[in-house]
């Protein structure tokens, strides 16, 4: 979902929904909340998600041992008796476990059966042992997930993103600089600017 749709369009920036759509391989709708536009195209957009089931889709590149216990976590806690069948809340499950330890999992998930709860502790502990031998410290494996959030989404940025050059924030810089970097402008303004902190002070 991609709101303020309408201040997008107000500062002239084009958007490409459909190439987001495609190199997400989620639907992607533009919405006006403020505005309530696009609302209802989005509710019915959430139940034909919930009808059909999208499969899973692997957006973020970890590193290898990063990516495999990601894997081997998700896929028992598909397999444990929790009630959760649901790929996309198990890796969220996995990857939290995975940056804040295993005392995160009983407040995701909930185990009628609490053998299959330890087993599932057990596989956390395993699995961080794994990744501090890799190199790959709790630490770190936060700054693995940021890493490739960043990385993904200014890739999608750049595919997406057409910014008209009368409003880009680079023109826009430029402008202010030789405004404040001229001296017949620079100058007075920076009197103003110290006569009103002198006045609040």
């Amino acid at each position: 979902c991609i709101n303020m749709m309408d201040e997008i369009k107000h500062k002239k920036i084009f958007l490409d929904l459909p190439m987001l759509q495609e190199h997400t391989g989620l639907p992607v709708i533009g919405i006006s909340a403020r505005k309530k536009e696009g609302l209802n195209k989005l509710k019915e957009s959430l139940r034909q998600i919930k009808k059909d089931r999208i499969p899973p889709v692997e957006l973020l590149e970890y590193p290898y041992p990063v990516t495999k216990c990601i894997h081997e976590l998700t896929e028992q806690i598909l397999l444990s008796p929790n009630g959760m069948n649901d790929h996309f809340r198990a890796k969220f499950a996995a990857i939290k476990s995975l940056c804040q330890g295993k005392m995160v999992i009983p407040q995701i998930l909930s185990f009628p059966d609490k053998n299959a709860e330890k087993n599932l502790l057990e596989k956390v502990e395993q699995c961080q042992r794994k990744l501090c031998i890799a190199g790959y410290t709790r630490e770190k494996v936060v700054q693995a997930f940021l890493a490739a959030s960043y990385h993904k989404a200014s890739e999608l940025c750049k595919l997406v993103i057409v910014q008209n050059e009368e409003f880009s924030i680079e023109k826009q810089n430029s402008y202010l600089d030789r405004i404040f970097s001229n001296r017949l402008t620079g100058i007075p303004i920076m009197l103003v600017l110290f006569a009103f902190v002198f006045y609040l002070t």
